[in-house]
């Protein structure tokens, strides 16, 4: 969500997977999925302002993942990667008008698009050459400035900087030795979040507000351990974690230096998304279907949103298309 009102989901329909946007805070829905190409292997889409990037994942025969970039309307922008996007929800970014991929290959290769073509940038195998490193995600915050996360063995750097487009990366020293984890980091202009796993059973976020030269060690938090959920707005962040044998959303207003135990979530929690005021969006999977939430008193209540009927329907269009 770029604010309470405005955002994007990618979001499952029958077998496929589509691209839904809003402008009042899903109160209506609209189709945004990108015509003629196969969804069942996933999207991956990334959007800064009104630039919006969608990639497509591999799927039976489609072994070189679609690349198409929009603004928030507007027709689509076709090219096409030198292989398959990475099996990770941020494994693509755009920044000022220029995206960055994670393919699959060498433990995550990270490649840039440069005019009708792509470069490569580095890959987890050039990281770390002993191994130990799986490259997820890639974050741009300018043309120049930018982070690769990942997982890997204890030890190992996980987590990148780059302030030269990408030609050195120089690993974080926050996220070497104990951390095993580092998702991809949130925030605008030089304040960004990012949340480190370490091998104890705990996460915990971190903070720069200078563009990554210096980081500040957030608290922790029980680490969950299903899927990592979590989002921030600004000093906003929300992070599932474990109490008891429980998922709960621990809140924090500080830039995640400390945190408040907000209650159970929902069953199957995917994704959450605050928008400010202790109000936000999250996501989660059940039985019959994935289920979109309305978030209040910061993270402590959880309202259900009913999506339009066509949004179910619409899975079986794109994968005949």
């Amino acid at each position: 969500m770029r604010d309470g009102a405005v955002g994007l989901a990618v979001w499952p329909s029958g077998h496929s997977w589509v691209l839904l946007r809003t402008t009042d805070g899903w109160r209506h829905v609209q189709n945004r999925t990108p015509p003629a190409v196969p969804t069942g292997g996933g999207l991956v889409a990334a959007a800064v302002k009104n630039d919006v990037v969608v990639v497509v994942g591999g799927y039976e025969r489609l072994t070189r993942s679609p690349v198409l970039t929009s603004g928030t309307t507007g027709p689509w922008h076709p090219s096409e990667l030198p292989g398959a996007v990475s099996n990770s929800r941020a494994a693509v970014s755009i920044a000022a008008g220029h995206v960055s991929a994670v393919l699959a290959p060498e433990g995550g290769t990270v490649v840039a698009q440069a005019g009708e073509g792509w470069t490569r940038l580095t890959s987890a195998a050039a990281l770390a050459p002993g191994g130990g490193l799986r490259v997820d995600s890639v974050t741009w915050a300018s043309a120049t400035l930018g982070w690769l996360g990942g997982h890997g063995l204890r030890g190992t750097a996980i987590a990148f900087q780059t302030s030269d487009a990408g030609r050195t990366w120089v690993p974080l020293p926050q996220a070497t030795g104990g951390p095993v984890a580092a998702l991809a980091p949130c925030g605008e202009g030089s304040s960004r979040l990012l949340p480190l796993v370490d091998g104890h059973g705990t996460v915990r976020v971190d903070h720069t507000t200078d563009s990554g030269k210096t980081w500040r060690t957030g608290g922790s938090v029980p680490l969950w351990s299903g899927s990592p959920a979590w989002g921030c707005h600004g000093s906003q962040v929300w992070i599932a974690g474990r109490a008891g044998h429980a998922e709960h959303v621990f809140a924090s207003n500080d830039s995640g230096q400390t945190w408040v135990d907000a209650g159970v979530t929902p069953p199957g929690l995917t994704d959450l998304s605050p928008t400010g005021n202790g109000a936000g969006f999250a996501a989660s999977t059940a039985s019959h279907g994935a289920i979109l939430w309305s978030v209040t008193g910061d993270g402590a209540r959880f309202t259900p949103l009913a999506l339009p009927g066509w949004v179910a329907r619409l899975g079986a269009q794109t994968s005949g298309s």
